[in-house]
């Protein structure tokens, strides 16, 4: 999406910078007083039939901002970078979950530290 390329653009030559840049655009988001849940999430939890046009829409949102993340991990250079991209998929998904029930209140900040350790940890294990 826009807002992820816009994320993502500050630190360009930076990919492991780019991964947690986008677990901290989801955090702004939740932050927002006007957060009601990811769209996406949500509209696919109330058309769970996949040839739903809604859901199939958001099924492709998921998907895209993995494969996202895939190819950044790759362009840091771990030495598992589908693990990685997925476990900051974890996180983003928490970060909306969690975001969407407590707002500002919730563990966002949090997710932006534990995602910025994962990072660090998987990029510092491996020859650059």
């Amino acid at each position: 999406s826009a807002l992820m390329e816009e994320a993502t653009g500050s630190c360009a030559d930076d990919p492991a910078g780019q991964l947690v840049a986008l677990v901290r655009t989801a955090a702004a988001q939740v932050a927002d007083p006007d957060f009601q849940g990811c769209p996406f999430r949500t509209a696919h939890a109330q058309f769970p039939h996949p040839e739903h046009p809604a859901n199939q829409v958001a099924t492709r949102h998921v998907e895209g901002l993995r494969s996202q993340l895939r190819a950044l991990a790759r362009r840091a250079a771990v030495s598992d970078p589908r693990a990685l991209a997925d476990r900051l998929m974890l996180i983003i998904d928490g970060v909306y979950t969690n975001g969407s029930i407590l707002g500002r209140r919730g563990a966002a900040p949090a997710a932006v530290t534990f995602a910025e350790a994962v990072v660090r940890d998987a990029t510092s294990s491996d020859p650059q």
